[in-house]
């Protein structure tokens, strides 16, 4: 039984050290675009207004370069009644 649980531990750091090579890793999102739109920052600015808001932002940090970092998403609240909002974020 010691056998297998080291055969299986060797071969789980093959696939790891072979998965490391072929992944990428994933960004954070840039939300230097929150004046725009406040519910990125704090969910509870969700149904602060008596309208439905609903936003599209897109962000391209360095233009000429490749693989520059970018970030686009979704969002959209509204007021449920006056003391409670509904909203959400969809990163793209």
């Amino acid at each position: 039984m010691q056998k297998i649980t080291t055969k299986y531990k060797y071969l789980l750091l093959v696939l790891a050290v072979f998965t490391i090579g072929i992944s990428n890793a994933q960004q954070t999102q840039l939300s230097s675009l929150y004046t725009y739109n406040p519910i990125l920052v704090n969910p509870a600015e969700s149904g602060y207004k008596s309208v439905t808001d609903i936003t599209v932002n897109y962000r391209k940090q360095w233009l000429n370069y490749v693989g520059a970092p970018s970030t686009a998403f979704v969002s959209g609240h509204t007021a449920l009644n006056k003391k409670m909002g509904i909203g959400g974020v969809f990163n793209l």
